[in-house]
């Protein structure tokens, strides 16, 4: 790279990010210092990173996105990959990020979610998930074998009672499985300390037929999500036995599970 190239928006974002060589990040320091155009762009890129910041957390998304690419590699994909993802994140400015059947911002009214019992631990109450449906200004609490369709937006509550850590995850009627929580397989798995908890993203539904059933595995040790990813994707080999059998995980711990059943299209 010469340094009397044009300094490009993406080479700036990569320079922000710190993606960039040494000779480009001498090239983009002396232009910055030299040059007042290319000085206020700059300065633009990172307001537009703050302000991508105050409404997600661009870090976590960024790896979140190229974790579910990898983990669906060699597969329709449900999430995209493209080159520069960081970039492509950061320059879309405020914007609210979505993928067909991939996670989105939560934008369901947290306070209809809001629970009163958050710190009550009851003797014999088992951990539960519950999905919630939001259709225009309505937000429907989605029950087994609920109807479903392409594009449905999804959010997921789970309720731990005394289990301090779990795995939410999901197999879709094409033999796809997509970890909802944590967030990747690296993360812990510890469970919040509230009794009842959204997860910070909803879900968007693709296009893959038949169904989604959603699986929570909880412990009260930690568990291994790489583990329990593959006994997800064992269990997807068969369809079918993948909307009724349970996952083959040690008995140490609890699982439960909804099915969602997909409209006919």
């Amino acid at each position: 790279m010469k340094g009397n190239n044009p300094i490009s928006d993406i080479l700036l974002e990569r320079y922000i990010l710190g993606e960039t060589t040494s000779e480009e990040s001498d090239i983009v320091k002396q232009k910055v210092s030299t040059d007042p155009l290319v000085k206020q762009r700059y300065q633009s890129i990172l307001n537009a990173n703050q302000c991508f910041d105050e409404k997600f957390n661009r870090q976590q998304t960024i790896k979140n996105i190229r974790f579910k690419a990898d983990l669906n590699k060699g597969k329709t994909s449900k999430y995209f990959s493209p080159p520069g993802l960081a970039i492509a994140l950061s320059l879309i400015i405020c914007l609210i990020i979505v993928s067909p059947g991939g996670f989105i911002s939560n934008e369901f009214d947290t306070q209809i979610f809001h629970s009163t019992d958050d710190t009550i631990r009851l003797k014999g109450i088992q951990p539960s998930l519950s999905i919630y449906r939001k259709q225009a200004d309505n937000i429907e609490q989605l029950t087994q074998n609920s109807l479903v369709n392409k594009s449905d937006k999804l959010q997921i509550r789970y309720q731990r009672a005394n289990y301090q850590y779990g795995v939410i995850l999901s197999i879709d009627g094409r033999g796809d499985v997509t970890l909802h929580f944590p967030s990747t397989p690296l993360d812990s798995t510890k469970l919040d300390s509230k009794n009842s908890v959204d997860l910070p993203y909803s879900y968007e539904l693709d296009n893959a037929p038949h169904f989604e059933r959603f699986f929570m595995v909880t412990a009260n040790h930690p568990l291994n999500p790489k583990e329990i990813i593959e006994q997800g994707k064992l269990l997807a080999q068969n369809i079918e036995q993948a909307k009724e059998k349970s996952l083959t995980i040690n008995d140490n711990v609890h699982q439960t599970s909804l099915l969602l059943n997909k409209e006919k299209q």
